[in-house]
């Protein structure tokens, strides 16, 4: 089995060495790290069982950089020499996959180092979906395998432990910090630092519509944005409420934490400057609003001891202001679509000396399954531009918009393409994706998962966020707080509507994944079926509205698209529950019944 992520350098000798379980260590220069010690008794424990014994040795080579390695295989022994605990437990990952399903292994001579220092991961646990702790677990396995270094379980609003506000967690959709401290010592074990997440600018909404926070609200009521009115979810940077509100949300979480990073976010804060903070910002300007209110808090987050990171996207737009963050800051710069300047802004930022991440995308949002495309273009170049302008490593964010609707396996290709980018951004194939997966989740299962991250092409013209078929549900969301629903819905959805050909393309699209499935039982498999259905249902309503437009007989598809719609609530809460705490479900269904509604009105006005 190839190595994954693809080594620097390796050098074929003569001769193999036969694994066995039975390896003997004569020599350990870490034998103080138990972490180590599990980690290799774990690897041989799925050895085969032989006669023969081999013998490892493992050597501390001071001048190796930190994360580097060498491994030398000879017929008898492996020995692997590094400068840290680290670098050997990367060595103990290729040797996994080098043994992988193989009882031999090729003699040769290793040396390899990752291109990147943070090779990230960001994990949302807020839209809905809180995972169980067995899947975070799963997930912490197999970036460990893939030798990321980092990972970020995104906090907003009500899926963390509030032990000074508990009133907010009466629907029990969170993550305790005595769970969370035993996430992070699983992570440790496993060489990954998990770094603690929560916002604490925009994306505060859920914050804001409990009566006892409002006054902290940027604006009053709600706010119309992208066409559609909104809730507010920005903090007001000029009331010092905000701010104590905003460290006893640190204070309570931080001391519960070990890692020297914290990412206090603050993307997106939409409202800035278009409500209480109007004429602060039209004084000093959005840039130095932004920085004074980030300065004031990033002194507390000193406090506990860690270094911050930031998302860049309000600083992008006022590069002046970006002079004046503390250097230890770093600046994390999140893009999502295939033309997204990473090298025009990782360019930037080095000329300012700023340090910094790129963060980009598994793209599985919006889209039930994932856009392939986008996934393995900014990945590439968010870590391509990263080493060329020197900047930290690579974050790479998997989010959950309007419900969370895509399954766990989706996100496994970009895990793949991102490991072995941020490892070797120069030597990583594509090919190897569907490799890897199919261990993860069998060789047909791999194939289809692959196949539906490519639908969307059968669309038509590209598109920055989510897909046609996806776009009932983003309209049906936006239609929440109109006065005129269906009136809202139905005008979105008339630049959203597929063409005859696009829907019949779709339609042998879909009909032919779903006879390609081998019914086995098997969770991942489910999970396949389950998309396939909803994007079939998904299919199915845009074809109506078209006939609906159109002015043909809707009226039948009309009822078989709500039918269809309620039969799948009862298939996502069963595939829900197997890897999610089951609070967090009716949020997530809540985004189907709000569509399931827009239809009954459409058909209410058909009678």
């Amino acid at each position: 089995m190839q190595a994954v992520p693809i080594l620097k350098q390796y050098k074929v000798l003569p001769g193999f060495l036969e694994i066995t379980r039975d390896v003997k260590i004569i020599q350990n220069d870490f034998d103080t790290s138990t972490r180590l010690q599990e980690r290799i008794s774990e690897l041989t424990s799925k050895w085969p069982s032989s006669e023969k014994q081999i013998t490892l040795k493992i050597k501390k080579i001071d001048c190796l950089k930190e994360e580097a390695y060498q491994i030398v295989v000879n017929e008898q022994e492996i020995v692997i020499s590094s400068s840290t605990d680290t670098g050997a437990f990367y060595a103990v990952m290729s040797l996994k996959w080098l043994a992988l399903k193989e009882s031999k292994i090729r003699c040769c001579e290793i040396y390899d180092y990752p291109d990147l220092k943070i090779r990230g991961f960001m994990m949302d646990i807020s839209r809905s979906k809180v995972p169980k702790i067995e899947t975070i677990k799963e997930v912490i396995d197999l970036l460990s395998s893939l030798k990321y270094n980092h990972l970020e379980l995104y906090v907003e609003g009500f899926s963390l432990e509030s032990t000074i506000y508990p009133e907010v967690l009466i629907d029990k959709n969170y993550l305790t910090f005595e769970q969370y401290a035993l996430l992070e010592d699983y992570a440790n074990d496993h060489f990954i630092d998990l770094v603690p997440n929560e916002n604490g600018f925009g994306h505060m909404q859920d914050w804001l519509l409990q009566d006892k926070f409002k006054e902290l609200s940027e604006v009053d009521g709600l706010f119309e944005m992208w066409g559609s009115k909104r809730t507010p979810s920005t903090l007001d940077p000029s009331n010092p409420k905000s701010i104590e509100f905003v460290k006893s949300l640190y204070d309570d979480f931080l001391p519960h934490t070990k890692s020297k990073f914290f990412n206090m976010n603050f993307d997106e804060p939409f409202e800035l400057g278009h409500g209480k903070s109007k004429d602060i910002v039209l004084e000093k300007g959005e840039g130095e609003v932004f920085v004074d209110y980030f300065l004031t808090l990033y002194e507390h987050v000193k406090k506990h001891g860690k270094t911050p990171l930031i998302w860049g996207d309000v600083l992008l737009k006022h590069p002046e202001s970006i002079k004046r963050l503390p250097k230890d800051v770093i600046f994390v710069d999140w893009g999502y679509n295939v033309d997204y300047p990473y090298h025009k802004n990782s360019k930037l930022l080095k000329e300012l000396d700023v340090k910094f991440t790129t963060a980009p995308a598994t793209s599985t949002w919006g889209v039930i399954t994932s856009r392939y495309l986008e996934m393995v273009t900014t990945i590439r170049n968010a870590c391509f531009y990263t080493r060329a302008y020197g900047g930290e490593g690579m974050l790479l964010t998997d989010w959950g918009d309007l419900g969370h609707l895509q399954y766990l396996p989706y996100s496994y290709p970009g895990i793949i393409y991102g490991a072995m980018c941020s490892w070797n951004v120069d030597n990583s194939p594509e090919y190897l994706i569907k490799v890897v997966l199919e261990e993860l989740v069998g060789v047909i299962n791999a194939t289809l998962i692959l196949d539906l991250s490519t639908y969307t092409r059968l669309e038509g013209a590209y598109r920055s966020y989510g897909s046609k078929l996806f776009s009932v549900i983003l309209h049906s969301e936006g239609a929440k707080n109109e006065s005129d629903k269906l009136g809202f819905f139905l005008n979105k959805m008339t630049y959203n509507l597929l063409s005859n050909e696009e829907a019949y393309a779709l339609t042998l699209e879909f009909d032919a994944l779903k006879k390609r499935v081998v019914k086995d039982d098997s969770l991942v498999t489910n999970e396949i079926l389950g998309s396939i259905e909803l994007l079939t249902t998904l299919l199915d309503v845009n074809m109506m509205l078209k006939a609906y437009f159109d002015g043909h007989g809707y009226l039948e598809s009309l009822d078989n698209c709500i039918f269809s719609l309620t039969n799948y609530l009862d298939v996502h809460k069963t595939l829900w529950e197997a890897r999610n705490k089951m609070e967090g479900y009716k949020f997530s269904a809540l985004r189907l019944h709000q569509l399931i509604e827009i239809l009954k009105k459409l058909k209410e006005r058909g009678n």
